[in-house]
């Protein structure tokens, strides 16, 4: 059940969406907490000194630089009101995505849960039919022969078509309740459209 789980989380689509979802949300909440945290600023300069300090006697030259650097710290002065609301509708967003996510998710892993019981009892049934079937088709042949040999009557050979019939009929119902829940599973699987381009190649 976890590879199954695994599954779902990576390639149903409703799920992915929903992950999309939450990430913008995340990004969203993110950059709202930001916007309430100190600011650091931090700058560098370089300043040139050409003072050559020439007196009446002496000329010379004294060239230098002068590298300065600061940090600059800005912090919020008091609750930015409409940031703090974004924060939390985000945050109540995201709990909301979170449980709609995980109610999805469990969901369908139920669905899949009964379809698969289902496939099973049907594939037994169509099991059971196939034996069915070929004893009342043998039935129907020895009517047949019977009736040809006019040991039977009529009413006894329409009898034993008649069985042959229902019981075909019968498989072709169970057989269409096979691929319909088959249909079900796979559209759980989120593998329709996946199929649907195998066939057309």
């Amino acid at each position: 059940m976890s590879d199954l789980t695994q599954y779902l989380r990576h390639e149903v689509r409703s799920l992915l969406k929903l992950d999309i979802d939450k990430h913008l949300i995340k990004i969203d909440l993110d950059y709202y907490k930001n916007q309430s945290l100190s600011k650091l600023d931090f700058s560098i300069g370089a300043k040139k000194n050409d003072n050559k300090g020439n007196t009446m006697t002496t000329n010379y030259s004294n060239k230098s630089v002068l590298y300065t650097a600061s940090l600059d710290f800005s912090t919020p002065i008091g609750v930015d009101v409409n940031n703090y609301k974004n924060i939390k509708v985000s945050q109540l967003n995201l709990r909301k995505l979170n449980i709609d996510y995980d109610n999805k998710l469990k969901d369908i892993l139920s669905d899949i849960e009964v379809l698969i019981i289902e496939l099973r009892l049907v594939k037994e049934t169509l099991n059971a039919y196939k034996k069915i079937i070929i004893n009342v088709e043998n039935e129907a042949n020895l009517a047949l022969a019977d009736y040809l040999n006019q040991s039977i009557a009529v009413e006894v050979l329409i009898d034993a078509y008649k069985e042959k019939r229902d019981v075909e009929l019968d498989y072709v119902k169970a057989f269409t309740d096979y691929q319909e829940s088959l249909l079900k599973y796979n559209d759980k699987l989120d593998r329709i459209l996946w199929l649907a381009k195998t066939k057309k190649q």
